[in-house]
């Protein structure tokens, strides 16, 4: 193969007019308002939380300042593809300069255009800005093989696309300060104007793979080391994803070790999105919108035309084998989620009932709004009321854990709030029954003879429950409220929206500001209005909620499963488990009773002891966790809460 002819990048730099330099260059919003852009797959960043992650559900549009708090841009696009390489050298490894160095030289011998800029903790990031964007497959495989050579190199940015994201210069950090440039300003804009060709960024990938074919026959052989510019090679470690393989690929996460060829993993994940229930539309959305940027990065070798029609045969393919294999089982593909349908349909009776208390939410929430936790209040209020109507009565037992899924709240603190609400006078949720063991606490929905009266002059309550929808775990009780009184009193000017709602003027304007930034709700002529085209299943896919949702549902079967173990062996308990008599075991050839010494007696003094209040919870939860008489895998709360195509099986 003949050697590839670079350009003469210094040649390049020269010419042109690209001086920028001034004092407001310094600045950090200056350096974020040119390199986040230019550096992001996707025009999002996210922001720092208190645990010093960068979660979707803080994932917002890149503004021309530099937010206050430490944030990161988005590598990959929604397609999967990078404009720009980032290499992300961690401060915490005592060989960083001398990798950095190394790394440096290594670049500069291939002529190869790049940025370096510095954290205050010490670490650096180089930046390798691209003319023709690069899939996640191939960055990804360009990030590990340096990985390899150089131990305090991070190749987490680049591993998976969905969340692969890194501060650039500009972005503010936790102890103060902000990333700085090492490389002068006026250059950095030259470099990220010519950027880099793909032969080049071709010649650096052979040339790191053959480094590590190298090293790896010297470890076999014990000859002599590779050259000093090339530095040693370390072995990549395998990453274990924290969801689903199939969940994790579409998401871009690698899948060298689980699949032979990218086409192989493609098809696991297409087959596995069908048998959770997905069909081309939601596939293809999902693609676009950039929630499955891996997915879409593993069609990127068609053109727009091929890769519809790929997808479409292969989603066909998906659905015949998936079909033989659920059949050879003997089950359905997918299990219908009729809830709403029941809710819908079923307007008489005792649902009347209950919207007819659910017309005087507005006096409820006059009532709550007195106490210091009465915004919480509310929520976990209407969420009673969803679970009435889900369940067909209004005297019902819930687990706090079940609420705790429908509101977003802890399940300790749905306990608290619980208790308190029974307490306050005019709440139409009185308490009946105390839980015990595998019994969840009984509550009933109940209206005084005054509120009775004032509910049968008023309009049944019409539509759903729309403020406990899971977009709202990420946005909060107070946008949830707003939302709501959109949706029931359109044309509300905010004035209005925070006479109806009782929220103060400043908690309503961000409110709508958020809701605005993410195209939930317009300014129409001085009023707010829905928007009517935003989906917030999808919204709530985007910030998270769901994968979060999934992960509190599992951590909520693992809790139950070990509570139903300790239950068995507590007698008293619906899930006790008898020790067997010996007396009652038969021999299979004679026919005749064993006759064994007599069992043991039982003490309860020895073998019994009150619950503590925090397994008194736990009971709350298993007993609605799994309602009495339903199958285990067809839970109250998987049906009201999920659905079957956000499931997706590995």
């Amino acid at each position: 193969m003949p050697k590839i002819k670079y350009r003469d990048s210094e040649g390049l730099l020269s010419t042109g007019t690209y001086h920028f330099a001034s004092e407001s260059t310094d600045s950090a919003d200056a350096q974020w308002n040119f390199f986040a852009p230019k550096i992001a797959g996707r025009n999002t960043y996210r922001w720092m939380n208190a645990e010093g992650k960068y979660l979707p559900n803080n994932e917002r549009p890149i503004s021309e300042e530099s937010p206050a708090r430490p944030a990161a841009v988005m590598i990959y696009s929604a397609e999967g593809q990078a404009q720009t390489i980032c290499l992300d050298f961690d401060a915490k490894f005592p060989s960083l300069e001398g990798d950095l160095e190394e790394c440096r030289t290594w670049l500069d011998s291939f002529n190869i255009l790049y940025v370096v800029d510095r954290s205050i903790s010490g670490g650096h990031h180089i930046y390798i800005p691209l003319i023709e964007t690069l899939s996640c497959l191939d960055a990804r495989f360009f990030v590990e093989h340096l990985a390899t050579h150089w131990a305090s190199l991070d190749a987490s940015p680049h591993r998976v696309a969905k969340h692969g994201c890194i501060r650039v210069p500009g972005s503010r950090h936790k102890k103060g300060g902000s990333q700085t440039l090492v490389t002068g300003f006026d250059r950095s804009v030259m470099i990220f104007t010519v950027r880099n060709t793909a032969e080049s960024i071709n010649q650096l990938l052979d040339d790191a793979v053959r480094c590590s074919v190298s090293k790896a026959a010297v470890l076999e052989t014990g000859t002599a080391s590779p050259a000093p510019a090339q530095p040693a090679v370390k072995s990549a470690a395998r990453i274990k994803p924290k969801t689903s393989l199939a969940r994790a690929i579409a998401e871009g996460a690698p899948f060298e070790g689980s699949y032979a060829s990218p086409s192989e993993a493609r098809m696991a994940v297409i087959c596995s999105l069908v048998s959770s229930g997905w069909d081309i539309h939601q596939i293809d959305n999902e693609m676009t919108s950039g929630r499955l940027p891996g997915l879409a990065a593993l069609y990127s070798k068609y053109s727009t035309d091929a890769k519809h029609t790929r997808l479409q045969a292969e989603i066909l393919k998906a659905e015949s084998f998936v079909e033989k294999r659920h059949v050879s089982k003997g089950f359905i593909p997918v299990r219908k989620n009729n809830m709403n349908d029941t809710f819908n349909s079923q307007r008489g009776g005792i649902h009347r009932e209950i919207r007819k208390m659910r017309a005087l939410i507005d006096l409820f929430d006059q009532r709550l709004s007195r106490m210091r936790s009465g915004i919480y209040l509310r929520v976990l209020l209407r969420a009673l009321f969803e679970f009435a109507h889900k369940t067909g009565q209004t005297r019902f037992a819930v687990g706090c854990r079940a609420l705790a899924i429908a509101t977003g709240m802890h399940f300790a603190t749905i306990s608290k709030l619980l208790k308190e609400l029974v307490q306050i006078p005019g709440a139409p949720v009185v308490k009946t029954k105390k839980g015990y063991l595998g019994e969840a606490d009984e509550y009933e929905l109940r209206l005084e003879s005054a509120d009775r009266l004032v509910a049968n002059d008023r309009r049944l309550a019409k539509g759903k429950i729309y403020s406990i929808r899971p977009v709202f775990r990420a946005l909060g009780p107070v946008t949830a409220l707003v939302y709501e009184s959109i949706e029931e009193t359109p044309y509300q000017s905010r004035k209005d929206l925070a006479r109806s709602t009782g929220l103060s003027a400043t908690a309503v304007y961000e409110a709508l500001k958020e809701m605005s930034s993410l195209g939930m709700v317009y300014l129409d002529h001085g009023v707010w209005r829905i928007r009517i085209s935003a989906n917030l299943r999808q919204l709530a896919n985007m910030l998270g909620v769901l994968d979060e949702m999934t992960e509190q549902i599992s951590r909520y079967r693992a809790d139950r499963k070990a509570w139903h173990e300790y239950l068995a062996r507590v007698p008293g308990s619906r899930y006790y488990l008898a020790p067997v008599n010996e007396r009652e075991i038969f021999d299979p050839v004679t026919e005749e009773a064993i006759v064994g010494p007599p069992p043991p007696r039982y003490r309860p003094e020895e073998d019994f002891r009150p619950l503590d209040e925090y397994e008194l919870y736990d009971a709350e939860m298993d007993y609605f966790w799994v309602h009495p008489g339903a199958d285990s895998e067809a839970s109250l709360v998987d049906i009201s809460l999920l659905r079957p195509y956000e499931r997706i099986a590995a």
